[in-house]
């Protein structure tokens, strides 16, 4: 393998390869080097791009298809926007189709920094970092510290943990990490936050913690993952490690499921952040034993009501959105297929629902979800959700750039904090094709 394939298939670092492979012994690799050397202006220009690239695809090792199936796809989500027809649909199936970018490669880096030029993310971005404590890290009660007062403080005010993890997600999955970006030196304070507050015991390391539990270590474990696979930092990788470990020794022996202490009969809510923190740290390299998998789906299957289309919070029942959401999104994430009949009909039932004007925690986990499924179920629920996200984004004041709304649990306890970090990551399940 030549350096120039290795330096883009392999380690995505197309940049740096594209002069080598432009001057390769390859014709098509070569042809596709030299066109993108020039960049292509036009929408078109960029289609026809992403296809010399798709098409290589299909003649290297497979050791480099996936590396060249993502430079094509990074060209046909510039061209998307912009595109009709049978061409957007092709593009859409195509991407719909694709696994995700490996951590580290510039598709991956790409594909956040790309959601940062979202102007109601940079707003909220910029009210993020204007919360930024001396420490490092984030308080719920965002106005301690800080002179100038803005409403709608949360009441878990010792829950640090989850309230750094909380702002530190939103800008990591826009691309703003501490190697790239505009707050650079305030995403390092913060991961830096929760390197000195893990609490290690043997191979775990824990940020459970007053007000938070185990919500707060799936939540910080999810953005040190998060900055991992961004950066490959390897800085990272033994407290990401020791974390995954401690989820691992946390989990109820007996129903396969989490709570608010270690080892404790589990809840779906809690269940939802521990197997997003597994997922995400597995992608970025970390060791996850199978084990902890079926454990997960046992307990599903003691909380499920209507044949799996619906989930309880500690036992079955049915009519929240938030558990029955988490419910069929952790099934997907276990291997049901996306057209089960239990999906089908739980996606059903919380399309009837809507999108609620109050309880964003639902939400969340609703267009999470509906963005896994892809499709024109995620499509209705997006044009509704995003007309309502757009609405409710304060503009002006103390508050520029933040969501809150009242009546929830979720809402009193994390604030305008929490609120503002469940709507923007919203938002950019919105921004990414499905």
């Amino acid at each position: 393998m030549t350096v120039g394939r290795y330096r883009a298939f392999i380690q995505g670092r197309w940049q740096t390869a594209l002069p080598h492979l432009a001057m390769g012994t390859d014709e098509a690799i070569q042809k596709a080097a030299e066109v993108e050397l020039a960049t292509p202006p036009s929408p078109a220009g960029q289609v026809k791009l992403g296809d010399l690239w798709w098409a290589i695809s299909e003649t290297v090792d497979p050791t480099e298809q996936s590396g060249v199936q993502q430079h094509a796809a990074a060209w046909y989500r510039r061209a998307l926007p912009k595109i009709t027809g049978l061409d957007k649909v092709r593009l859409q199936k195509r991407l719909r189709d694709l696994p995700e970018p490996a951590p580290g490669s510039e598709e991956f880096a790409a594909a956040g920094a790309k959601l940062f030029e979202d102007p109601a993310i940079k707003l909220a971005a910029k009210w993020i970092i204007s919360r930024q404590l001396p420490d490092g890290g984030w308080n719920f009660d965002h106005n301690a510290g800080h002179a100038e007062p803005c409403p709608d403080p949360g009441s878990a005010d010792q829950a640090r943990n989850a309230a750094t993890a909380m702002a530190l997600l939103p800008l990591l999955m826009a691309g703003q990490t501490h190697t790239a970006g505009e707050y650079q030196k305030q995403v390092e304070a913060g991961l830096a936050l929760l390197g000195k507050n893990m609490k290690i015991v043997g191979n775990t390391g824990s940020w459970h913690e007053p007000q938070g539990s185990m919500y707060s270590h799936g939540l910080a474990t999810l953005a040190v993952a998060e900055a991992y696979a961004r950066t490959q930092d390897k800085k990272l990788r033994k407290p990401l490690q020791l974390a995954v470990n401690f989820i691992v020794a946390s989990q109820d022996p007996a129903g396969g499921g989490w709570r608010y202490t270690p080892r404790q009969a589990g809840d779906t809510s809690v269940l939802g952040w521990q197997m997003a923190a597994l997922t995400a740290a597995k992608r970025a390299g970390a060791e996850v034993p199978d084990a902890v998998f079926v454990g997960v789906s046992k307990f599903l299957d003691s909380v499920q009501a209507d044949g799996g289309a619906e989930y309880g919070y500690t036992s079955p029942s049915s009519g929240r959105t938030s558990l029955t959401a988490i419910g069929l999104h952790t099934r997907l994430q276990l291997g049901w297929p996306p057209d089960h009949e239990a999906i089908r009909k739980g996606v059903a039932s919380i399309e009837r629902r809507g999108p609620s004007r109050t309880d964003v925690y639902a939400n969340f986990y609703a267009t999470k979800l509906l963005h896994a499924l892809g499709g024109e179920a995620e499509k209705r629920w997006q044009e509704k959700l995003a007309a309502q996200l757009a609405d409710a984004q304060a503009t002006e004041g103390a508050a520029a750039g933040t969501w809150y709304s009242r009546g929830g649990h979720v809402n009193d306890r994390a604030g305008r904090l929490g609120m503002t970090f469940f709507s923007v990551m919203m938002l950019q399940m919105h921004h990414v094709p499905a």
